[in-house]
């Protein structure tokens, strides 16, 4: 049965809050955005209970009680162009899913103590200045020069600060002292309705790195959220880079697309 969109969203709020890492790959309030425009359909047969929502022929969302059967026939689920599925609902499938491109994505959660690495000498940690222009120009240029096929503008930067779980403690640069020259990035969220940090632009200039700048902005991060998130994440495809920084894998996903 269809429902609307804000309850649904509500009911996976609810389960979000006992298990992030199992119902969604990546930040609660990401998930709610794309659902506010999807399709979102709620089945109770008894004890059992599916929740899933479709947007433009995707699969964008899919949980359920019952880990021995789908609620999508076969034909249904070939039709799809995009299904985006915990490890546990991707091995009802996989076996159907031969005409598609499948990655695995690694959300990762902070399980550390809160480790620390000096700041080489030569660099200092600077806030974000919202009222700057340059920030946003260089923050585009920054990220579209570390991610390869990224295209990200200077409005588009600014676009982030209306999402509801913009947090400006979260925004900072390394910067060389004696250049004053932008060396590194970091852009996290805070969602204050379930007390949860995501660790979402992590970058570090080329002709800066192997210097430990990384870790730097990951455990300035983790310090500057920590006192106010029950968890620290780090979601979609994720590198062993965030393993050793006191992050672990709890659960396993993937993204599958028709090739």
């Amino acid at each position: 049965m269809k429902i609307k969109s804000d309850l649904f969203i509500e009911k996976i709020k609810k389960l979000y809050i006992q298990n992030p890492c199992y119902l969604s790959s990546i930040a609660l309030w990401k998930t709610e955005k794309m659902l506010k425009e999807a399709n979102t359909y709620e089945v109770i047969d008894q004890d059992k209970i599916y929740l899933y929502a479709l947007s433009n022929n995707n699969l964008i969302f899919y949980w359920s009680n019952q880990l021995d059967d789908f609620i999508l026939t076969k034909n249904e689920i070939s039709n799809l162009d995009i299904l985006i599925l915990h490890d546990n609902f991707y091995q009802l499938i996989k076996d159907d899913l031969v005409q598609y491109k499948i990655d695995q994505m690694n959300p990762l959660i902070y399980k550390g103590n809160q480790e620390s690495i000096t700041l080489h000498e030569d660099y200092l940690i600077k806030d974000f200045d919202f009222n700057n222009r340059a920030d946003f120009v260089d923050a585009a240029k920054l990220i579209n020069e570390v991610y390869a096929g990224h295209h990200h503008t200077e409005d588009e930067i600014k676009s982030w600060m209306n999402d509801i779980a913009f947090d400006p403690s979260l925004w900072f640069w390394i910067k060389e002292e004696n250049s004053n020259e932008k060396a590194a990035l970091a852009i996290s969220t805070y969602q204050a309705s379930v007390k949860k940090s995501y660790l979402d632009w992590i970058q570090v200039s080329p002709s800066h790195q192997k210097k430990g700048l990384g870790k730097v902005l990951v455990y300035e991060t983790i310090r500057r959220s920590i006192d106010k998130s029950n968890i620290i994440r780090v979601t979609g495809i994720t590198d062993e880079f965030y393993k050793t920084c006191g992050f672990i894998s709890q659960d396993k996903w993937w993204y599958i697309k028709k090739s």
